[in-house]
């Protein structure tokens, strides 16, 4: 099974400077070139977005220069395992963006975890774990940041060289 992890480093010049800001100090706050990650799995992104929080879309279009690309191989999950992924994925589908989380958990390094929105590495993770990728079982979700699953992903995966 093959999986794409994004890591996005910067953003379109015409997004509003609110964005930006806010993107530059996760940057900051957590020593990272990237303020953002989501991951594709069987043609479809998921990730955690501020105003709409998880959304599931289409792999394509896909290459967006403001990204940097890896994929990675894992073994194939059994019937059952991809059963259980997908449903997961389809529950929280919608779910709200943690805005308290991402600042409690990465700035004030609190233990804070909610119970219904999650923060972009934090459900990279968790979707990480549930497709039994070695290197994150046993990682609190809610503890990583998106430079952290970098250096995970970095090591394990192959970075795609994508032509704009």
């Amino acid at each position: 099974m093959k999986i794409i992890v994004a890591f996005q480093k910067d953003f379109d010049d015409d997004i509003e400077f609110y964005w930006k800001w806010a993107a530059d100090f996760i940057k900051w706050g957590t020593k990272s070139a990237y303020f953002h990650v989501e991951i594709a799995i069987d043609e479809k992104w998921v990730g955690a977005h501020t105003d709409q929080g998880i959304e599931i879309h289409d792999l394509k279009p896909l290459y967006s220069p403001q990204f940097d690309y890896y994929e990675l191989d894992i073994p194939e999950l059994t019937e059952t395992q991809n059963k259980i992924f997908w449903q997961f994925v389809e529950r929280q589908n919608g779910t709200g963006y943690d805005w308290i989380g991402i600042y409690l958990t990465q700035f004030i390094m609190l233990d804070w975890e909610s119970k219904s929105k999650w923060f972009c590495s934090e459900i990279v993770v968790k979707l990480l774990q549930l497709l039994y990728v070695e290197e994150f079982l046993g990682m609190k979700p809610n503890r990583i940041s998106p430079q952290q699953v970098f250096e995970v992903i970095k090591m394990k995966g192959t970075k795609l060289e994508i032509e704009n």
